[in-house]
């Protein structure tokens, strides 16, 4: 019984080894945050990148340009214009309307809806799956 006092008292002082145990309940809660952040401002990136590229094909779809007569030509140009963004034509939704009437005004409407790709939307449910834009231009008189 005695030993086993020893022992106990022993066992209380001990302090070995409690950084490793803080650091291995810590380091999921720290790096989940981590890359919490990382994600959703890659989401945001994304989200912004595609709202700036469907202003530029609406317009160039509104003002007449010859780049942009046609719906295949304003697909080519928002290609050309979102390699740099990370635009992705084969996995994107994209939508062309023109002549159409939006904000109460004769414009020209494009929407892109790409995937997130997120390897964190099934850990963090409110993340979504698809990234949407949509802009409208007014059709500009060539007249």
């Amino acid at each position: 019984m005695a030993n086993l006092k020893i022992y106990l008292v022993h066992l209380r002082d001990e302090n070995q080894g409690v950084t490793a145990m803080e650091t291995a309940i810590l380091m999921p809660v720290f790096l989940s945050i981590i890359f919490g952040i990382m994600e959703f401002s890659r989401l945001q990136w994304m989200k912004q990148s595609l709202e700036e590229l469907t202003y530029k094909a609406a317009r160039c779809a509104s003002t007449g340009a010859d780049i942009c007569a046609t719906e295949s030509l304003i697909r080519n140009f928002m290609s050309d214009e979102g390699s740099y963004l990370g635009y992705n034509p084969q996995t994107a939704t994209v939508t062309v309307e023109l002549g159409v009437q939006c904000a109460g005004l004769m414009s020209d409407r494009v929407t892109i809806s790409q995937p997130s790709n997120s390897p964190l939307t099934d850990f963090i449910p409110m993340l979504p799956e698809t990234v949407y834009a949509e802009a409208c231009f007014p059709v500009q008189d060539t007249s």
